[in-house]
């Protein structure tokens, strides 16, 4: 028995041209993904950053400021970015990257001691790709002379630098012109891998030398998930706000607080900040003085704020005491009350 199939004609010279479309490799590896994931994965999609103020527009602290004594924790301009040694500044600048103004970390090595060297951790970044998965870095970086930067991949117990894995990346070349660069498809397995272990990307010089007044710059930083780096995330300035202050909080110009000097023998300032967002742990606090305290009946209250309670409450965005020791109170039997006064609140969790 003869089977007859017959099938509708098509145009050969159009199939043909069909071939000749500029789809390209990655048009190509897109057209061959099975699920929306495996494209998604493809083009780095969604929140990728997992820096957190990788773009510097975030300063809270200052735009400028200047290490004291060797050891981690200085933080000191540019939120989430701290440095280490002794008279290294860490500084916001504003720059221009292709005809575009941007923000810029610039960390400088000042003399006698410093070095620029510069770091952000990553809280329990060890979860995200201490197992091994690939993850890639780009920046813009420059430098005031021809210099060898080191990037370092670091990871440490919660909150400190206890059992930790350091791996030097790579070493790039700096010179004193912008250029952007890619690190991709990076594979670092923590060797004590758990959900609570931090993460971090160090940047220092190479050679280690000190006080030679040498600095780096850099914009625009970004770590992703993926073997590919792809153009940098720019969350809205609310947003990386936020983020920020989930680690540390300032309160913004004056604050005018109402205040109670207990009249006892230890007299009393106290001041309450209610948190904008919820932060990582309960914080430690500061008190800044910023104008003269006045009591009740306009005469003003020449002292300062020396030690005390700086920090009870919570790391909830319920409101957050601060206590302070006044050195010079009136040193009544009574209570006095003190009709306005102004100070700055400070609070903070960091890594």
């Amino acid at each position: 028995m003869t089977v007859r199939v017959n099938k509708s004609a098509f145009n050969i010279r159009e199939k043909l041209s069909e071939l000749e479309r500029p789809i390209g490799v990655k048009g190509n590896e897109l057209m061959r993904a099975e699920t929306a994931q495996d494209a998604r994965d493809l083009v780095s999609a969604g929140r990728k950053n997992l820096l957190i103020n990788g773009d510097m527009r975030i300063a809270q602290r200052g735009t400028s400021g200047t290490k004291n004594g060797n050891g981690y924790g200085g933080y000191l301009s540019v939120d989430r970015w701290a440095g280490y040694y002794d008279d290294t500044t860490i500084a916001q600048t504003d720059v221009t990257i292709n005809e575009k103004v941007k923000k810029a970390l610039k960390v400088t090595g000042a003399s006698p001691n410093g070095r620029p060297y510069v770091y952000q951790k990553i809280e329990n970044g060890s979860r995200l790709v201490g197992d091994g998965t690939p993850f890639s870095i780009s920046f813009w970086a420059r430098a005031s002379a021809n210099a060898e930067a080191t990037i370092q991949w670091r990871y440490y117990d919660n909150g400190n630098q206890n059992n930790s894995d350091n791996t030097t990346i790579k070493n790039i070349d700096l010179t004193t012109e912008w250029k952007h660069y890619k690190i991709e498809n990076i594979t670092e397995v923590d060797s004590n891998y758990s959900i609570t272990r931090d993460a971090g990307i160090w940047f220092y010089n190479a050679d280690g030398s000190v006080g030679s007044g040498l600095w780096f710059e850099f914009a625009e930083v970004q770590v992703e998930l993926g073997k590919n780096a792809t153009d940098f995330e720019h969350r809205s300035y609310g947003e990386e706000l936020a983020l920020c202050q989930r680690y540390f909080y300032k309160e913004p110009g004056l604050a005018y607080h109402p205040g109670i000097l207990d009249g006892s023998s230890a007299n009393y300032v106290e001041a309450w900040a209610y948190h904008p967002v919820e932060m990582r742990a309960t914080p430690t606090a500061e008190f800044h003085q910023i104008a003269p305290f006045y009591y009740n009946n306009g005469a003003e209250a020449s002292f300062t704020p020396s030690g005390g309670n700086t920090g009870y409450g919570g790391n909830s965005r319920v409101g957050y005491a601060v206590k302070q020791v006044v050195s010079n109170g009136p040193g009544s039997s009574h209570a006095q009350k003190v009709g306005q006064w102004s100070v700055q609140l400070s609070f903070s969790a960091e890594l």
